[in-house]
């Protein structure tokens, strides 16, 4: 029908809310209504209409639990009918809010997609208290599946789209990093050729020749890494470890660069053993990844810790620093691949951002979990690895 073909040729995803929106009012003849869509834990508006500031601000952000019409169709993921707003004990803290907007009855209807996820909730309502004919409320619930498709099909789109320019980027990325340490390999092996280079030079260049070299080996070492844990292909070797061996392995690792950066390292070990079943190898290297992830973003002469606390069945280790921090909307997004925290930096200092991507992989793989806090930027940040502890 027409407003099928209207949505589906929408040309974006706030012109097919509006569409869904209008649609669906014209389907009940509500008299006004509105589109939230989920995001993370709260309800936000994507569209509406006839409603003023006020009741935007007061339903700004619609939780799972809340009693309002939305909250109701998210929780029951099913459509709630309110006839009448005054008489529904549940609507009782909404019903100043209704009056001043002017409406006395609606009908939330959930966005679902086709795993039964809700994605939003659309919502009309009617000046006066109403229950829409059983086959007006139908005819609504399937345009409103139309628009959980057009809905789904947006959301992936832009996904692809979001990965896409990280990928991109991260190509990017990769191409600076391999650059410098080639052309300093090129330029090395230059004066080498030199008939006149002095011996003193030699030794300066050979040196110069394995950092860069070394450089090289860990960037193609980690992209090793990345895909044989996205085909499924590490095998861990593992064994009963001590929590306490490991870190002082992956201390030793990163300790060079600690102290070429300056920054002072404080050690809260356990005073007696934690085992745990692990790959010591491959859980030094996800140590070793945050704390190099810690100097590298921690100013020179910052504080970097490393604190463990048992509790029954598990052990937390917790790498802290006192560095550039991050920003609130990048703390959920830090394990991604092809994401940094901050790409000048990242560049400046070497890496290609997919280390905290490998230490929530290796951890995961251990039956664990990895987390990251920060109060922001400069306020440093804090990565707690949770494992389970054998008895």
């Amino acid at each position: 029908n027409e407003w099928s073909s209207r949505l589906w040729a929408s040309d974006s995803l706030d012109r097919g809310m509006e569409h869904i929106l209008d649609a669906a009012m014209e389907l009940v003849s509500a008299d006004m209504g509105n589109v939230q869509l989920r995001d993370g834990p709260v309800l936000r508006f994507a569209a509406q209409r006839g409603f003023g500031p006020d009741f935007v601000h007061f339903f700004s952000e619609v939780f799972e639990t809340d009693d309002s019409g939305c909250g109701r169709a998210w929780r029951s993921r099913r459509t709630v009918v309110i006839p009448d707003i005054e008489t529904d004990e549940a609507c009782a803290p909404y019903r100043a809010i209704a009056r001043s907007a002017g409406y006395a009855a609606l009908v939330s209807m959930p966005l679902l997609s086709r795993t039964g996820d809700v994605m939003g909730v659309v919502t009309v309502q009617f000046k006066q208290a109403h229950e829409p004919p059983e086959p007006d409320l139908r005819r609504m619930e399937l345009y409103v599946r139309q628009g959980s498709d057009f809905l789904q099909r947006q959301q992936l789109e832009e996904q692809l789209r979001e990965g896409d320019r990280r990928k991109n980027e991260f190509l990017a990325l990769l191409a600076h990093e391999l650059r410098n340490p080639l052309a300093a390999i090129s330029s090395g092996l230059q004066v080498l050729t030199l008939a006149h280079a002095d011996a003193g030079a030699r030794t300066r260049t050979v040196g110069i020749l394995n950092r860069q070299l070394g450089h090289l080996v860990r960037l193609v070492d980690d992209l090793l890494d990345v895909s044989r844990i996205s085909r499924g292909k590490i095998e861990l070797r593992k064994e009963s470890v001590d929590i306490t061996t490991v870190l002082q392995r992956a201390v030793e690792t990163t300790r060079s660069l600690l102290e070429s950066a300056g920054h002072r390292l404080e050690l809260d070990l356990p005073s007696t053993p934690i085992t745990v079943e692990a790959d010591s190898v491959r859980l030094t290297q996800v140590f070793a990844n945050l704390l190099n992830n810690a100097a590298k973003y921690t100013p020179r002469g910052g504080t970097v810790t490393v604190s463990t606390e048992r509790s029954p069945g598990q052990v937390a280790v917790t790498v802290a620093d006192n560095g550039i921090g991050i920003e609130p909307d990048k703390v959920a997004s830090v394990f991604e691949m092809f994401t940094q925290i901050d790409h000048a930096l990242d560049m400046a200092q070497g890496g290609l951002g997919i280390g905290l991507s490998l230490v929530r992989a290796l951890v995961a793989l251990h039956g664990g979990t990895v987390e990251a806090f920060s109060e922001g930027s400069g306020k440093g940040s804090r990565f707690v690895v949770k494992l389970p502890a054998m008895d």
